[in-house]
């Protein structure tokens, strides 16, 4: 990533955390596919992957404010995503499991 791309990926992130929508829209499309791609090779299965898609988005922005820059904005996404997968997908699979 140029010094360039980096500053407007801040600049992006900067706007989102003040609630502009366009950040939030500009965010999704940039990473949107890495996403779905993390979240796919973890459950195999398009229509999960697209709810927990939408899961990991909502809750990443509502808590983006919590962001720094210590860590980059994807690898905090995939943070999520993943996090998201654990509580959401595989917990509910494994009460399902449970009760077999």
């Amino acid at each position: 990533m140029t010094d360039e791309e980096r500053q407007q990926l801040l600049d992006l992130i900067k706007q989102a955390k003040e609630g502009k929508q366009y950040a939030f829209t500009q965010l999704y499309n940039r990473y949107h596919r890495i996403i779905y791609n993390t979240i796919y090779n973890i459950v195999h299965n398009k229509d999960v992957t697209d709810d927990l898609v939408s899961v990991t988005f909502t809750k990443a922005f509502f808590k983006i404010a919590s962001y720094v820059n210590h860590i980059s904005f994807e690898m905090w996404l995939k943070t999520i995503a993943i996090n998201t997968v654990s509580y959401t997908h595989l917990r509910a699979h494994e009460t399902v499991l449970d009760l077999v």
